[in-house]
């Protein structure tokens, strides 16, 4: 009975000295994902690794309609449930999920934290960037000055008559002016603008950006050269409040303000553009405060 005891309690000790060695054998492989790099250190992004990316996220999502209008075309109850309002709901929680895991899996983030900090969203929201809000502010009063003279894409599309139902309205509001704007500048400015720039200087980067955005907004860019220069430079500009800001927040607030401008959604528009500044007051107060000291030398 000792002995068989004695062989139990070691065969017990080498299979747990055993896993203990694939265990840590494993990590070790997982841990090295670049030459020369462990897990405790960043995968640097890299240009190619954004265009790879984009061409996975152009394949994927053009599979991704393709498979919507297929069901349109052979099934009546896929149709109906597509134009309904979950159906949409559900399209968008796919696409939105689609995009987000293929940014992760070209990222390779060692964690949450990790992934947040690279792509800007763990920084602050500055004062420059609330002065970027006014930029694209003013590109969307510029874009429905462009309908008024039938010069944009909105002009050419039938108006909505009647109101919209609250719920449809709610999904326009969420979707357009706050998940949209989030999960596409993730995307842009959060990955694929950061790893461009560690390969390529500051105006190709921007330039294939904007290609990759015109890709996505196809549809309206293709029906007027006026929306087409009104988005072009709107994601110009996030590009730049990204590259001197590094806050992607300052690129999310801005995006927001101009969808919510550009669907006349004024009350949601000021109230981003005072949510954003009271996220940047102590920004504001260090502003003036230094403005206050710099009159009183000048008096003085």
């Amino acid at each position: 009975m000792r002995f068989a005891a004695r062989w139990l309690l070691r065969s017990l000790a080498l299979r747990r000295l055993w896993l203990r060695e694939v265990v840590s054998s494993l990590r070790e492989m997982q841990s090295v994902s670049e030459p020369g790099k462990t897990n405790d250190e960043p995968v640097g992004w890299t240009g190619s690794a954004a265009v790879l990316c984009a061409i996975a996220l152009i394949v994927l999502t053009s599979l991704l309609d393709e498979f919507m209008r297929a069901g349109r075309r052979h099934s009546l109850g896929f149709a109906d449930f597509a134009n309904s309002l979950s159906g949409r709901l559900a399209y968008i929680a796919a696409l939105d999920g689609l995009l987000l895991v293929t940014v992760l899996l070209f990222s390779r983030p060692l964690s949450a934290p990790d992934f947040l900090t690279r792509i800007g969203l763990s920084r602050q929201p500055t004062l420059a960037g609330w002065y970027a809000c006014w930029v694209a502010l003013g590109l969307a009063v510029l874009d429905h000055y462009g309908a008024a003279r039938e010069w944009t894409a909105s002009a050419r599309t039938p108006p909505q008559r009647g109101r919209y139902p609250t719920e449809h309205m709610v999904f326009l509001v969420s979707t357009s002016i706050i998940i949209g704007p989030l999960v596409e500048e993730i995307v842009t400015r959060g990955f694929l603008y950061r790893a461009l720039r560690a390969s390529f200087p500051l105006i190709a980067s921007i330039g294939l950006v904007v290609c990759f955005s015109a890709f996505f907004h196809a549809g309206s860019m293709g029906r007027s050269v006026f929306t087409a220069a009104c988005l072009v430079s709107l994601w110009v500009t996030l590009c730049i409040v990204r590259e001197h800001t590094g806050s992607l927040w300052n690129c999310v607030f801005c995006h927001c303000v101009y969808n919510a401008a550009v669907m006349r959604q004024w009350a949601l528009c000021t109230a981003g553009m005072i949510l954003f500044l009271l996220l940047c007051r102590r920004q504001v107060l260090q502003s003036l405060r230094a403005r206050s000291t710099e009159g009183r030398d000048d008096e003085s």
